[in-house]
């Protein structure tokens, strides 16, 4: 057969008829200095090495081939690449496949240090040299690479520390919002991921609006598709995650798959956009859930699953999903298996198996560090400094709440006890103050009950989840509340549950002691609570180290409440300040906050000075037909 060497675009080959041979390194060199029945194929072994072939035949050095990771046409490609005088040659490739040499400036370079493995490992992976590959195939590569010997230039992972994914177009949203440029950023990455179908974690600080920034999300999703999406929160946030969906993208349709009148088919979900439940009844309901395959799994304060081996934690990451996304402020609590256990859920098998990992990363900032170049593509996490200039002075966010079943209960029984008063023709201000106790926490009017108080109340969980996060960055947080029950509640059980510094000023604690409460507060290095009554410390006192403010129960007074919030957002405080309002769905609570929002809104005085006396009589009257459940009895 005849045959001939062709050198063309850095490549050398054989060519006899309409076949092409690429012999490998070693063949060409044997065929050079040794003759050419070198050659693995015999029926190329008469092919003469022609003399201008020849001239080109001055051998260099051994060299090992370089991973390349760049960013080509918006796409992530991955190249093997070569280092000759410091400066970078692409390896050639035929039919896709690396070829083990390399001509330049008619010096020929044997590739053959790690041709074998590079080879094996794209084999492994399914990987097209120069063809887009996705995200989750880069880190599964990045992951593979370490250790191996490999050297890696990676261009990519320098666009994501200096800009961010600043090439992505923006995502066009279709919100009821303008969300803040970071926000807009978020919502980038998140349609990035999403694109790519790897799960990731949006780790802001608490109130960046990370809730809008997923919401954002699933409604360009389903805009442009036909997906299904379910959200998984602790049972304090389901409330407020139907409202804001409502309030924001009113267009999507949710259910919230709670309590005893939640459904038994799956089916029934299949016309909704967004599922909402809870992480108990993920484990309660696993296998009904588990019969739809979710587009995406939204895990809100995903560090319920910190623990690897806890219920929740498995029943979740046995889920079928495209894609999980974990919504956190505070990724890491106390053990590096915190962020492996989220990993696990947002990317499964990334960070291996638990017992490896344990053995690999301990709980030392060495670890620290080695782990956070593993997962640094995967999380997003923006803090109230970086993004201050973006932020208003104060931002408010109202926290509804879905009730226990214990809970609607006893407020049912209050509700009927004070309807029965009202028919009887008596108004005293206690036929409401029963009410707003029980809302409050169970055990300021029920003094049968015993044990933790964070078991009783879904109001107490989410302020201690929300006193959590102020504890992890490391603020000051002022709690108002009116009872002096719930005094004695949070002093003795957030001492004890958070071993910080937890003091109080109430209508029995001594004017001219109050001003050195708040100067030792103040002094305090690090996180602390102060517990206030808003009538007897909700004025004159200025209390600018700290800038989270709880509004535990309420007030029927406006003013009153905005003279609380004075304390902390006044003159001289010098980071944003972030009130939260915390009130039960269904019950007097929302009835308040919705009366005091309005009436704040237009500026008007109907309400303002209500302290729930006689004359207000039509308005308590309105706010007693509210009810946690259908049913309850009315006026």
């Amino acid at each position: 057969m005849d045959c001939k060497w062709v050198y063309d675009g850095g490549i050398l080959r054989i060519i006899a008829g309409e076949e092409v041979y690429v012999p490998s390194a070693k063949e060409i060199y044997s065929s050079f200095t040794s003759g050419i029945n070198q050659l693995r194929k015999e029926r190329y072994q008469n092919c003469e090495v022609p003399t201008e072939l020849i001239t080109i035949n001055r051998f260099g050095k051994s060299i090992s081939i370089i991973i390349d990771f760049r960013e080509q046409d918006e796409k992530l490609v991955i190249r093997p690449v070569v280092n000759i005088r410091n400066e970078y040659y692409d390896v050639p490739l035929y039919l896709g496949k690396m070829i083990d040499h390399i001509f330049v400036d008619e010096k020929w370079y044997y590739l053959t240090n790690n041709h074998q493995q590079i080879s094996d490992i794209f084999n492994e992976k399914g990987i097209d040299v120069c063809k887009p590959i996705t995200l989750k195939k880069y880190m599964e590569l990045k992951k593979l690479l370490e250790g191996s010997g490999i050297s890696v230039e990676d261009k990519f992972e320098k666009m994501l520390d200096t800009n961010r994914y600043a090439t992505i177009q923006n995502q066009e949203y279709t919100v009821n919002a303008t969300l803040y440029p970071y926000q807009q950023e978020g919502l980038n990455w998140l349609s990035f991921m999403q694109s790519e179908e790897c799960g990731c974690i949006l780790g802001d600080e608490m109130g960046l609006g990370k809730t809008l920034q997923i919401i954002s999300l699933l409604s360009n999703l389903a805009a442009n598709s036909t997906a299904i999406f379910l959200v998984v929160a602790p049972v304090s946030l389901l409330e407020n995650w139907k409202r804001e969906i409502e309030k924001f993208a009113p267009s999507l349709t949710t259910y919230t798959h709670y309590g005893p009148g939640r459904t038994g088919f799956y089916k029934n979900w299949l016309k909704y956009d967004v599922v909402i439940t809870a992480y108990s009844t993920v484990v309660s309901d696993y296998s009904i859930l588990n019969m739809v395959e979710w587009d995406v799994v939204v895990l809100d304060e995903a560090q319920n699953i910190k623990n690897p081996h806890s219920k929740r934690g498995t029943f979740v990451k046995s889920l079928r999903y495209n894609v999980g996304i974990a919504v956190t402020g505070t990724p890491f609590e106390n053990h590096m298996t915190d962020v492996w256990s989220i990993v696990d859920f947002v990317y499964p098998g990334y960070l291996g198996e638990l017992e490896q990992f344990e053995s690999t990363f301990c709980d030392d900032l060495d670890a620290a560090k080695m782990l956070e170049g593993l997962i640094s593509p995967i999380i997003i996490r923006r803090r109230v400094e970086d993004v201050a200039k973006d932020l208003p002075a104060k931002i408010e966010i109202p926290v509804p709440l879905l009730m226990s079943e214990q809970e609607v209960a006893m407020y049912e029984e209050e509700r009927e006890s004070s309807i029965s008063k009202v028919r009887a023709g008596s108004f005293p201000i206690d036929v409401i103050q029963g009410l707003r106790m029980t809302t409050t926490h169970p055990f300021i009017n029920h003094s049968d009950l015993q044990g933790n108080p964070f078991d009783y109340s879904v109001k107490y969980q989410r302020l201690c989840q929300i006193v959590e996060e102020i504890i992890e960055l490391n603020e000051k947080v002022i709690i108002f509340t009116s009872f002096n029950k719930m005094f004695t509640i949070i002093e003795e059980d957030f001492a004890s549950r958070y071993g910080i510094s937890v003091s109080s000023i109430n209508g029995a604690t001594p004017v001219s002691e109050r001003q050195q409460i708040i100067d030792e507060y103040s002094k305090i290095d690090g996180s602390a609570v102060l517990v206030l009554n808003p009538r007897a410390a909700g004025t004159g006192l200025n209390i600018t180290a700290a800038n989270h403010v709880v509004h535990y129960n309420l007030e029927w007074n406006p003013a009153l409440e905005d003279q609380s919030t004075a304390r902390a957002f006044r003159r001289g405080q010098e980071k944003t300040v972030f009130v939260y309002k915390l009130f039960y769905s269904g019950s007097i609570g929302e009835y308040i906050y919705k009366k005091t929002e309005h009436k704040r809104d237009i500026f008007d005085e109907l309400i303002r000075g209500n302290d729930g006396t006689s004359k207000n009589k039509d308005e308590i009257i309105e706010a007693l037909q509210l009810s946690p459940f259908q049913g309850g009895t009315s006026l």
